[in-house]
């Protein structure tokens, strides 16, 4: 019995070790491709929850691979804190800057965004690509009072 869970530790820890892999390159390629190619996330706060979706897998999977004393485990879990703590404050301060309207179809296939700059009152159409990016095409500023 011990030897199936001590095994099955080794599995999810090695997996959620992949999956906060694939999420680092995932957050890389979006900066790269962010500037060169005008990718942007559908909504701009999905960065910032992909953050921390990383490094919660990545603190779990430590977890289940390693024997860590107490003492390593606390401060593991206050650094992740840390690192939260920031991310979640960008999540609600993206919000204010920028207004996104996100509509999917009935049939999942097409997606409408909208982002609105609430400063200057620029809105932007973004087309989906790759289901979570998006390329950005200016609307008319022009606003009806």
């Amino acid at each position: 019995m011990k030897q199936t869970s001590k095994k099955m530790n080794l599995i999810v820890g090695w997996i959620l070790f992949i999956l906060s892999i694939g999420i680092f390159f995932l957050q890389i390629g979006f900066l790269f491709f962010h500037e060169r190619l005008q990718f942007e996330y559908i909504d701009n706060r999905l960065f910032y929850v992909l953050n921390m979706i990383f490094v919660i897998c990545l603190f779990i999977a430590i977890l289940q691979l390693l024997n860590l004393e107490k003492k390593w485990k606390v401060f593991g879990a206050v650094v992740v804190l840390i690192f939260m703590i920031p991310n979640i404050t960008m999540i609600s301060q993206t919000n204010k800057e920028i207004k996104n309207i996100i509509s999917v179809s009935p049939n999942f296939q097409h997606v409408l965004s909208l982002k609105e700059n609430t400063k200057t009152g620029e809105t932007y159409y973004y087309r989906s690509y790759f289901g979570t990016t998006e390329r950005k095409t200016a609307l008319s500023n022009e606003r009806q009072v």
